[in-house]
């Protein structure tokens, strides 16, 4: 069982996106400069959503650039870019997610009859190469690194009889019988797993969920995993997550932040596995750290 040594607000935004199944995230990324066009290191650069508790920061690097992302794509929201550097008029803009934001920020000098603004620029290269190494956030790697539900397509979708549960496939599927042997042609369609599984969510005490996957083409039992907070799949994909993002998030408009990081650092955050003809192998970041 991978350990997670630190949840980070990034982390947690990141696979909340996965619940949706979203092929990709957004972000604000640019470049701050002064009214002269030099770019100002150590600019504080941070992304929220007015009411939440959601949070990006950040800071320019040698050549005025930042990186702002995870934002699910999907999902069309306001968030506020601010921008504040010591002896400079801050800047404050909105930009809604559901695409890329590229800005050129221009800080006005304390005291001075202008005021700072923004512009909006095509592409990163146009922003001074912003796209060169040492300028891309950490944010948008961890982006990269997520595994997805469309990543891991399933060819179809099985639609026939469920084939009888095999109990004798799996060493410990009698002690577990009678949820085990659930009508599996009752469920529908939508509701199961990489194609051809049926997932089964057994109690075994507080905070603790033994699941299982039985497949409907042979009756074959496979033991997965022990989850704190359910799960999540889809029929057409072979990616399960255990430790249901759904939860957190819901958590997350309830309590404060510190809380849903305790809880994560507790029993542990959503983690990804995938189905790979008949096994099961664990995938993905063991932690994304900013």
């Amino acid at each position: 069982m991978i350990q997670q040594k630190q949840i980070s607000r990034l982390w947690l935004l990141l696979v909340m996106a996965v619940i949706v199944g979203c092929d990709g995230y957004v972000g604000v990324n640019g470049r701050v400069v002064d009214a002269a066009a030099k770019p100002l290191r150590g600019s504080a650069v941070s992304l929220s959503r007015p009411g939440d508790a959601i949070r990006f920061d950040s800071e320019t690097d040698a050549a005025g650039c930042f990186a702002l992302g995870g934002l699910v794509a999907a999902r069309k929201r306001d968030y506020v870019l601010t921008v504040s550097l010591a002896g400079y008029k801050g800047f404050r803009g909105t930009y809604r997610s559901g695409r890329d934001h590229v800005v050129l920020v221009r800080l006005a000098v304390d005291g001075s009859q202008g005021e700072s603004s923004a512009s909006a620029n095509e592409s990163l290269a146009e922003l001074h190469r912003c796209d060169s190494a040492g300028s891309v956030g950490l944010d948008a790697q961890a982006a990269n690194q997520l595994p997805l539900f469309a990543n891991y397509p399933v060819p179809e979708v099985f639609t026939g009889t469920p084939a009888p549960v095999d109990f004798d496939s799996h060493p410990d599927a009698n002690r577990y019988r009678a949820a085990l042997a659930a009508d599996s042609a009752a469920q529908a369609q939508e509701d199961r797993f990489a194609g051809h599984y049926r997932i089964v969510v057994i109690g075994c005490g507080t905070t603790c969920q033994s699941v299982w996957a039985i497949d409907l083409v042979d009756g074959r039992i496979h033991s997965l995993f022990t989850a704190s907070y359910g799960v999540a799949y889809r029929p057409d994909s072979r990616l399960i997550v255990e430790n249901d993002p759904a939860y957190y998030e819901g958590l997350l408009q309830r309590v404060p932040l510190a809380e849903v990081e305790r809880q994560m650092q507790t029993y542990g955050g959503p983690r990804f596995w995938v189905e790979r003809s008949g096994e099961f192998e664990q995938i993905g970041p063991e932690d994304v750290r900013i």
